[in-house]
């Protein structure tokens, strides 16, 4: 069931009036954010790092989206047919340039590129761009971080059951991601 916001029917920071600014994403519960949240501030020296409440895994950003066609992003999410599965969060690297620290998985689930390329098909035939940078699944921890070596830690195991539409407000502090809708994934048959 798609969860509905006052969003869907006003503007705010972030748009135009006329537009929303979006993107697909994976949204961690508590336990994870929490669990992230501990690991960044024991691994990452310098820079600022990510409120807990923002850290997530982007799978599609779509920008500045009118809001007439925000019915046609819904549909997506609705019929997308990814199914459940299981991340596991366990390097942490730094790009140099923009000086970003993040964690990502040293495994790349099968289950995670199937749904990375069903939603990429489905944002082309409803007539948004699709991401043409290759996809590199990761959570964002600091931003402004002094270079640092790649590092393999204890892995944060996340059971990734449902997608999430974000609207992003940008604000002066920084950006405030608000939930618009999320629609649950597939549970896999493992019988068979």
């Amino acid at each position: 069931m798609a969860k509905v916001g006052l969003a869907d029917f006003m503007p705010g920071n972030g748009s135009d009036g006329g537009t929303q600014r979006l993107f697909w994403a994976l949204w961690p519960d508590e336990t994870v954010r929490r669990a992230v949240a501990r690991l960044a501030r024991g691994v990452i020296s310098s820079g600022h790092l990510v409120p807990p409440e923002n850290l997530h895994v982007t799978l599609a950003f779509l920008g500045d989206v009118p809001v007439e066609a925000i019915s046609r992003v819904r549909a997506i999410g609705a019929e997308l047919p990814g199914s459940a599965f299981a991340l596991e969060l366990d390097r942490i690297g730094c790009w140099p340039r923009p000086r970003i620290s993040w964690i990502a998985p040293s495994h790349m689930p099968v289950l995670l590129v199937q749904l990375h390329r069903e939603l990429r098909q489905a944002l082309r035939k409803a007539g948004f761009p699709a991401p043409a940078r290759r996809f590199a699944p990761h959570m964002t921890l600091a931003r402004r971080s002094a270079p640092h070596a790649f590092q393999n830690v204890t892995p944060v195991v996340w059971s990734i059951e449902r997608i999430a539409l974000i609207r992003s407000h940008l604000e002066q502090i920084g950006a405030r991601y608000e939930i618009l809708y999320e629609w649950p994934l597939r549970l896999k048959n493992t019988r068979g």
